[in-house]
Protein backbone atom coordinates (compact mmCIF):
# COMPACT_ATOMS: atom_id res chain seq x y z
CA UNK A 1 0.00 0.00 0.00
CA UNK A 2 0.98 3.60 -0.48
CA UNK A 3 0.89 4.06 3.28
CA UNK A 4 4.37 2.50 3.44
CA UNK A 5 5.55 5.08 0.89
CA UNK A 6 4.00 8.03 2.73
CA UNK A 7 7.32 9.37 4.04
CA UNK A 8 8.72 9.55 0.50
CA UNK A 9 5.48 11.13 -0.72
CA UNK A 10 5.81 13.81 1.94
CA UNK A 11 9.36 14.66 0.89
CA UNK A 12 8.28 14.98 -2.75
CA UNK A 13 5.28 17.25 -1.96
CA UNK A 14 3.65 18.96 -3.93
CA UNK A 15 4.46 16.60 -6.83
CA UNK A 16 2.91 13.79 -4.80
CA UNK A 17 -0.54 15.40 -4.40
CA UNK A 18 -2.29 12.86 -6.70
CA UNK A 19 -0.95 9.95 -4.63
CA UNK A 20 -1.89 11.70 -1.39
CA UNK A 21 -5.39 12.20 -2.74
CA UNK A 22 -5.63 8.48 -3.42
CA UNK A 23 -4.67 7.75 0.20
CA UNK A 24 -7.35 10.16 1.40
CA UNK A 25 -10.03 8.41 -0.66
CA UNK A 26 -8.91 4.98 0.55
CA UNK A 27 -9.06 6.06 4.20
CA UNK A 28 -12.69 7.05 3.72
CA UNK A 29 -13.69 3.42 3.10
CA UNK A 30 -11.15 1.64 5.30
CA UNK A 31 -9.98 1.77 8.88
CA UNK A 32 -6.29 2.20 8.09
CA UNK A 33 -5.53 5.48 9.89
CA UNK A 34 -3.98 3.71 12.93
CA UNK A 35 -1.66 1.82 10.57
CA UNK A 36 -0.80 5.03 8.71
CA UNK A 37 0.01 6.75 12.02
CA UNK A 38 2.21 3.88 13.21
CA UNK A 39 4.14 3.62 9.94
CA UNK A 40 4.70 7.37 9.54
CA UNK A 41 5.78 8.03 13.13
CA UNK A 42 8.22 5.12 12.84
CA UNK A 43 9.64 6.58 9.61
CA UNK A 44 10.03 10.00 11.25
CA UNK A 45 11.96 8.44 14.12
CA UNK A 46 14.24 6.30 11.93
CA UNK A 47 14.85 8.57 8.95
CA UNK A 48 14.40 12.14 10.18
CA UNK A 49 14.71 12.73 13.91
CA UNK A 50 18.38 12.03 14.57
CA UNK A 51 21.69 13.91 14.58
CA UNK A 52 22.52 12.85 11.03
CA UNK A 53 19.87 15.22 9.63
CA UNK A 54 20.41 18.98 9.77
CA UNK A 55 17.91 21.20 11.54
CA UNK A 56 17.12 23.01 8.31
CA UNK A 57 16.28 19.72 6.55
CA UNK A 58 14.03 18.70 9.46
CA UNK A 59 12.17 22.02 9.27
CA UNK A 60 11.73 21.60 5.52
CA UNK A 61 10.40 18.06 6.01
CA UNK A 62 8.08 19.25 8.78
CA UNK A 63 6.53 21.93 6.58
CA UNK A 64 6.10 19.45 3.74
CA UNK A 65 4.53 16.95 6.18
CA UNK A 66 2.04 19.53 7.47
CA UNK A 67 0.97 20.39 3.92
CA UNK A 68 0.89 16.78 2.70
CA UNK A 69 -1.10 15.49 5.67
CA UNK A 70 -3.59 18.32 5.24
CA UNK A 71 -4.30 16.89 1.78
CA UNK A 72 -5.06 13.52 3.40
CA UNK A 73 -7.08 15.05 6.24
CA UNK A 74 -8.30 18.61 5.48
CA UNK A 75 -9.45 19.03 9.09
CA UNK A 76 -5.81 19.31 10.18
CA UNK A 77 -6.15 16.63 12.86
CA UNK A 78 -3.75 14.20 11.16
CA UNK A 79 -1.15 16.91 10.55
CA UNK A 80 -1.21 18.07 14.17
CA UNK A 81 -1.16 14.56 15.63
CA UNK A 82 1.48 12.97 13.38
CA UNK A 83 3.83 15.98 13.24
CA UNK A 84 3.87 16.38 17.03
CA UNK A 85 7.08 14.27 17.43
CA UNK A 86 8.88 16.53 14.93
CA UNK A 87 7.88 19.66 16.82
CA UNK A 88 9.01 18.19 20.12
CA UNK A 89 12.35 17.19 18.59
CA UNK A 90 12.92 20.60 17.00
CA UNK A 91 12.30 22.28 20.32
CA UNK A 92 15.38 20.49 21.66
CA UNK A 93 17.60 21.57 18.79
CA UNK A 94 19.64 24.66 19.78
CA UNK A 95 19.65 26.19 16.28
CA UNK A 96 15.95 25.89 15.43
CA UNK A 97 15.20 29.58 15.95
CA UNK A 98 18.24 30.56 13.90
CA UNK A 99 17.11 28.33 11.02
CA UNK A 100 13.61 29.81 11.15
CA UNK A 101 15.07 33.31 10.95
CA UNK A 102 17.28 32.19 8.06
CA UNK A 103 14.21 30.90 6.25
CA UNK A 104 12.63 34.33 6.37
CA UNK A 105 15.79 36.20 5.40
CA UNK A 106 17.26 33.92 2.77
CA UNK A 107 14.49 31.66 1.51
CA UNK A 108 11.90 32.02 -1.24
CA UNK A 109 10.27 35.26 -0.16
CA UNK A 110 6.89 34.64 -1.82
CA UNK A 111 6.49 31.21 -0.21
CA UNK A 112 7.86 32.04 3.24
CA UNK A 113 6.06 35.34 3.60
CA UNK A 114 2.76 33.63 2.87
CA UNK A 115 3.36 31.50 5.97
CA UNK A 116 3.56 34.58 8.18
CA UNK A 117 0.20 36.13 7.42
CA UNK A 118 -3.13 34.93 6.08
CA UNK A 119 -4.11 35.82 2.55
CA UNK A 120 -7.17 38.02 1.91
CA UNK A 121 -9.09 34.91 0.81
CA UNK A 122 -8.44 33.31 4.20
CA UNK A 123 -9.38 36.43 6.11
CA UNK A 124 -12.66 37.13 4.33
CA UNK A 125 -14.49 33.84 3.87
CA UNK A 126 -18.10 32.75 4.22
CA UNK A 127 -17.18 29.23 5.34
CA UNK A 128 -16.58 30.35 8.92
CA UNK A 129 -16.98 28.11 11.95
CA UNK A 130 -16.69 29.21 15.58
CA UNK A 131 -13.77 28.21 17.76
CA UNK A 132 -14.39 25.14 19.93
CA UNK A 133 -15.48 25.74 23.51
CA UNK A 134 -12.17 24.35 24.86
CA UNK A 135 -9.60 25.09 22.14
CA UNK A 136 -6.20 23.47 22.37
CA UNK A 137 -3.45 25.95 23.40
CA UNK A 138 -1.57 25.81 20.12
CA UNK A 139 -4.72 26.48 18.11
CA UNK A 140 -5.45 29.82 19.74
CA UNK A 141 -2.95 31.86 17.68
CA UNK A 142 -2.46 29.55 14.71
CA UNK A 143 -4.44 29.29 11.51
CA UNK A 144 -5.04 25.85 10.00
CA UNK A 145 -2.10 24.94 7.77
CA UNK A 146 0.13 27.56 9.36
CA UNK A 147 3.13 25.28 9.84
CA UNK A 148 5.54 28.19 10.25
CA UNK A 149 3.45 29.65 13.05
CA UNK A 150 3.24 26.26 14.72
CA UNK A 151 7.01 26.10 14.98
CA UNK A 152 7.24 29.59 16.46
CA UNK A 153 4.64 28.68 19.08
CA UNK A 154 6.87 25.80 20.20
CA UNK A 155 8.98 28.31 22.10
CA UNK A 156 6.10 29.88 23.94
CA UNK A 157 6.39 33.64 23.51
CA UNK A 158 7.17 34.73 19.93
CA UNK A 159 9.64 37.23 21.39
CA UNK A 160 12.39 34.60 21.18
CA UNK A 161 11.88 34.28 17.45
CA UNK A 162 11.66 38.06 17.01
CA UNK A 163 14.97 38.54 18.86
CA UNK A 164 16.64 35.91 16.66
CA UNK A 165 15.21 37.59 13.58
CA UNK A 166 16.64 40.95 14.74
CA UNK A 167 20.08 39.35 15.10
CA UNK A 168 19.88 37.79 11.65
CA UNK A 169 18.79 40.99 9.92
CA UNK A 170 21.45 42.99 11.73
CA UNK A 171 24.24 40.57 10.79
CA UNK A 172 23.10 40.34 7.19
CA UNK A 173 22.89 44.11 6.66
CA UNK A 174 26.26 44.67 8.30
CA UNK A 175 27.84 42.13 5.92
CA UNK A 176 26.72 43.96 2.76
CA UNK A 177 29.72 44.88 0.62
CA UNK A 178 28.00 47.96 -0.82
CA UNK A 179 24.84 49.84 0.05
CA UNK A 180 23.55 49.13 -3.45
CA UNK A 181 23.01 45.51 -2.32
CA UNK A 182 20.35 46.66 0.14
CA UNK A 183 16.96 45.38 -1.11
CA UNK A 184 14.65 47.95 0.43
CA UNK A 185 11.43 46.61 -1.10
CA UNK A 186 11.90 43.04 0.13
CA UNK A 187 13.01 44.09 3.62
CA UNK A 188 10.03 46.41 4.11
CA UNK A 189 7.65 43.74 2.81
CA UNK A 190 9.04 41.22 5.29
CA UNK A 191 8.71 43.60 8.22
CA UNK A 192 5.17 44.62 7.27
CA UNK A 193 4.03 41.00 7.18
CA UNK A 194 5.71 40.23 10.49
CA UNK A 195 3.93 43.23 12.00
CA UNK A 196 0.61 41.69 10.99
CA UNK A 197 1.46 38.59 13.03
CA UNK A 198 3.40 40.00 15.99
CA UNK A 199 2.25 43.62 16.17
CA UNK A 200 3.95 46.86 15.16
CA UNK A 201 5.50 47.58 18.55
CA UNK A 202 7.48 44.32 18.47
CA UNK A 203 9.19 45.26 15.18
CA UNK A 204 10.42 48.71 16.19
CA UNK A 205 14.07 47.69 15.97
CA UNK A 206 13.63 46.57 12.38
CA UNK A 207 12.01 49.90 11.49
CA UNK A 208 15.01 51.75 12.93
CA UNK A 209 17.52 49.50 11.12
CA UNK A 210 15.79 50.02 7.77
CA UNK A 211 15.60 53.77 8.37
CA UNK A 212 19.33 53.79 9.14
CA UNK A 213 20.05 52.04 5.84
CA UNK A 214 17.97 54.55 3.88
CA UNK A 215 19.70 57.47 5.61
CA UNK A 216 23.10 55.91 4.92
CA UNK A 217 22.34 55.59 1.23
CA UNK A 218 21.23 59.22 1.04
CA UNK A 219 24.25 60.55 2.93
CA UNK A 220 26.71 58.47 0.91
CA UNK A 221 25.09 59.55 -2.36
CA UNK A 222 25.32 63.19 -1.37
CA UNK A 223 28.96 62.80 -0.33
CA UNK A 224 30.05 61.08 -3.51
CA UNK A 225 28.06 63.38 -5.70
CA UNK A 226 26.42 60.56 -7.64
CA UNK A 227 24.16 57.53 -7.25
CA UNK A 228 25.28 54.85 -4.80
CA UNK A 229 24.34 52.20 -7.35
CA UNK A 230 26.99 53.56 -9.72
CA UNK A 231 29.63 53.94 -7.02
CA UNK A 232 32.72 51.77 -7.41
CA UNK A 233 33.64 52.12 -3.72
CA UNK A 234 37.39 51.72 -4.29
CA UNK A 235 40.34 52.37 -2.03
CA UNK A 236 43.23 53.38 -4.30
CA UNK A 237 46.69 53.20 -2.81
CA UNK A 238 48.33 56.47 -3.69
CA UNK A 239 48.65 59.89 -2.13
CA UNK A 240 45.87 62.29 -2.86
CA UNK A 241 43.79 59.69 -4.69
CA UNK A 242 40.06 60.30 -4.82
CA UNK A 243 38.20 57.58 -2.93
CA UNK A 244 34.44 57.09 -3.43
CA UNK A 245 33.20 56.13 0.02
CA UNK A 246 30.00 54.74 1.49
CA UNK A 247 29.22 54.72 5.20
CA UNK A 248 26.56 52.91 7.19
CA UNK A 249 25.26 55.37 9.77
CA UNK A 250 23.73 53.21 12.50
CA UNK A 251 21.78 53.87 15.68
CA UNK A 252 23.94 51.74 17.96
CA UNK A 253 21.37 50.60 20.53
CA UNK A 254 19.06 49.19 17.83
CA UNK A 255 21.66 46.95 16.14
CA UNK A 256 22.06 43.84 18.33
CA UNK A 257 25.06 42.37 16.48
CA UNK A 258 27.07 45.56 16.12
CA UNK A 259 30.57 44.73 17.47
CA UNK A 260 32.58 46.93 19.78
CA UNK A 261 34.83 49.33 17.89
CA UNK A 262 38.50 48.41 17.70
CA UNK A 263 41.22 51.04 17.76
CA UNK A 264 43.55 51.63 14.81
CA UNK A 265 45.49 54.48 13.24
CA UNK A 266 43.78 55.12 9.93
CA UNK A 267 46.10 55.66 6.97
CA UNK A 268 46.37 59.44 6.23
CA UNK A 269 44.97 59.11 2.71
CA UNK A 270 41.78 57.56 4.04
CA UNK A 271 41.58 59.56 7.27
CA UNK A 272 41.13 62.76 5.25
CA UNK A 273 38.15 61.31 3.37
CA UNK A 274 36.59 60.15 6.63
CA UNK A 275 37.00 63.62 8.09
CA UNK A 276 35.40 65.18 5.01
CA UNK A 277 32.48 62.75 5.25
CA UNK A 278 31.93 63.58 8.92
CA UNK A 279 32.00 67.33 8.25
CA UNK A 280 29.45 66.89 5.47
CA UNK A 281 27.24 64.83 7.77
CA UNK A 282 27.36 67.43 10.56
CA UNK A 283 26.06 70.10 8.18
CA UNK A 284 22.72 68.28 8.13
CA UNK A 285 22.82 66.70 11.62
CA UNK A 286 24.26 69.33 13.93
CA UNK A 287 23.81 67.48 17.23
CA UNK A 288 25.03 64.07 16.10
CA UNK A 289 28.56 62.70 16.16
CA UNK A 290 29.92 59.81 14.12
CA UNK A 291 32.02 57.14 15.81
CA UNK A 292 33.82 55.07 13.19
CA UNK A 293 33.87 51.28 13.68
CA UNK A 294 36.90 50.17 11.69
CA UNK A 295 36.40 46.43 12.20
CA UNK A 296 33.10 46.42 10.26
CA UNK A 297 32.68 46.99 6.55
CA UNK A 298 34.41 46.24 3.27
CA UNK A 299 37.16 47.93 1.26
CA UNK A 300 37.68 47.31 -2.44
CA UNK A 301 41.40 47.68 -3.02
CA UNK A 302 42.96 48.12 -6.43
CA UNK A 303 46.57 46.99 -6.09
CA UNK A 304 49.21 48.12 -8.56
CA UNK A 305 52.84 46.97 -8.37
CA UNK A 306 55.47 46.74 -11.11
CA UNK A 307 52.85 46.93 -13.83
CA UNK A 308 50.59 44.31 -12.27
CA UNK A 309 47.01 45.15 -11.29
CA UNK A 310 44.55 43.32 -9.06
CA UNK A 311 41.25 44.12 -7.34
CA UNK A 312 40.45 42.52 -4.00
CA UNK A 313 37.78 43.05 -1.30
CA UNK A 314 38.93 42.92 2.32
CA UNK A 315 38.03 44.31 5.73
CA UNK A 316 39.03 47.92 6.55
CA UNK A 317 41.62 46.74 9.10
CA UNK A 318 43.31 44.42 6.59
CA UNK A 319 43.41 47.21 4.02
CA UNK A 320 44.81 49.67 6.55
CA UNK A 321 47.63 47.31 7.49
CA UNK A 322 48.66 46.85 3.86
CA UNK A 323 48.58 50.57 3.13
CA UNK A 324 50.83 51.35 6.11
CA UNK A 325 53.18 48.53 5.11
CA UNK A 326 53.41 49.83 1.53
CA UNK A 327 54.58 53.23 2.86
CA UNK A 328 57.35 51.71 5.02
CA UNK A 329 58.32 48.53 3.17
CA UNK A 330 60.34 46.70 4.44
CA UNK A 331 59.22 46.99 8.06
CA UNK A 332 59.28 44.88 11.23
CA UNK A 333 56.17 43.55 12.94
CA UNK A 334 56.71 45.77 16.00
CA UNK A 335 57.16 48.92 13.94
CA UNK A 336 54.11 48.13 11.80
CA UNK A 337 52.10 47.53 14.96
CA UNK A 338 53.02 51.04 16.17
CA UNK A 339 52.14 52.58 12.79
CA UNK A 340 48.73 50.92 12.73
CA UNK A 341 48.04 51.37 16.44
CA UNK A 342 47.12 47.71 16.77
CA UNK A 343 48.34 44.75 18.77
CA UNK A 344 51.12 42.59 17.36
CA UNK A 345 48.76 39.60 17.42
CA UNK A 346 46.31 41.35 15.08
CA UNK A 347 49.14 42.58 12.86
CA UNK A 348 50.62 39.09 12.56
CA UNK A 349 47.20 37.75 11.59
CA UNK A 350 46.90 40.41 8.88
CA UNK A 351 50.43 39.77 7.61
CA UNK A 352 49.68 36.06 7.35
CA UNK A 353 46.65 36.83 5.20
CA UNK A 354 48.59 39.10 2.81
CA UNK A 355 51.46 36.62 2.65
CA UNK A 356 49.04 33.87 1.65
CA UNK A 357 47.74 36.20 -1.06
CA UNK A 358 51.37 36.61 -2.31
CA UNK A 359 51.08 40.40 -1.89
CA UNK A 360 53.89 40.59 0.69
CA UNK A 361 56.78 38.35 1.73
CA UNK A 362 59.46 38.01 4.40
CA UNK A 363 62.92 39.04 3.17
CA UNK A 364 64.21 38.07 6.64
CA UNK A 365 62.67 36.77 9.90
CA UNK A 366 60.31 39.33 11.46
CA UNK A 367 60.59 41.69 8.46
CA UNK A 368 57.88 42.11 5.82
CA UNK A 369 57.92 43.85 2.45
CA UNK A 370 55.84 44.21 -0.70
CA UNK A 371 56.45 41.14 -2.88
CA UNK A 372 58.51 41.64 -6.05
CA UNK A 373 56.89 41.30 -9.47
CA UNK A 374 57.99 37.70 -10.01
CA UNK A 375 56.19 36.74 -6.76
CA UNK A 376 52.95 38.59 -7.42
CA UNK A 377 52.54 36.86 -10.78
CA UNK A 378 51.37 33.80 -8.78
CA UNK A 379 48.07 35.57 -8.06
Amino acid sequence: MRIHLLFELILSYPDSIPALTDIRECLKISNQFPLLSEVLISCFSEKLLHLGVSTQDIITAYMSAMSALTVIDPSGFAAEKLCAPIKVYLRGRPDTLLCLANNLCEGDAADLLSRCAPSPEETYTLSWTPEPVCPQPQRIEMKKGDSFGALILLFGSPQQFIDEYFNKVSSRLLSLQTLSHFDKKTEIHLVDLLKRRFGENNLTKCDVMLHDMEQSIQCSTDFNGRSVCDSTHKEVMGEGAKVPMEAMILSRIFWPTLPKAKRMNVHPNIAQHMTDFELEYKKQHHRQHLQWIHNVGCVNLELSHNGLHQSISVSPMLANTLMHLSDHSPISVDDLSKCCGMSTEDIEEHLTYWTNQHIIYQPSPGIYAIAPAETTTKL
